[in-house]
């Protein structure tokens, strides 16, 4: 534990602020991400999907250029980024098949997942009596 800690503190010294500050630059932005697609993922309506879909693709494109960034980071932050991101990819993935499940119950008719009935099943009114 001793040279983990000694390993860290040389980390620290040695890593510019620059990098520390863009670090938790990126972090906090991933974290902003994730706290809005807890809030938003409940959507049921063709404009709350539509609308979902628009702040996955800002998630996504987000990650694209985070993971660009990246490489350039000392080591130990960059793993810690790596593993951020992957984290972030597979919780937009989860989240992308929940929202493709929501559309096509909302396709298949009033949100329940079950075909509207067709006409000629429907009943039928009863003749006026004269």
């Amino acid at each position: 534990m001793k040279t983990t800690a000694s390993f860290l503190k040389n980390v620290w010294r040695a890593t510019p602020p620059a990098t520390w500050a863009a670090t938790g630059a990126c972090l906090l932005l991933l974290a902003a991400m994730a706290g809005s697609l807890a809030i938003s993922g409940c959507a049921t309506t063709k404009a709350g999907l539509s609308r979902e879909q628009q702040i996955y693709r800002a998630g996504t494109n987000i990650v694209a250029q985070v993971d660009k960034v990246v490489p350039y980071m000392p080591v130990p932050v960059s793993s810690a980024a790596e593993i951020a991101l992957a984290l972030v990819s597979a919780g937009l993935a989860a989240w992308n098949t929940h929202q493709q499940v929501a559309i096509r119950k909302l396709k298949n008719g009033n949100g329940n997942g079950k075909s509207p009935p067709s006409p000629s099943a429907a009943t039928s009114p009863a003749p006026a009596a004269s």
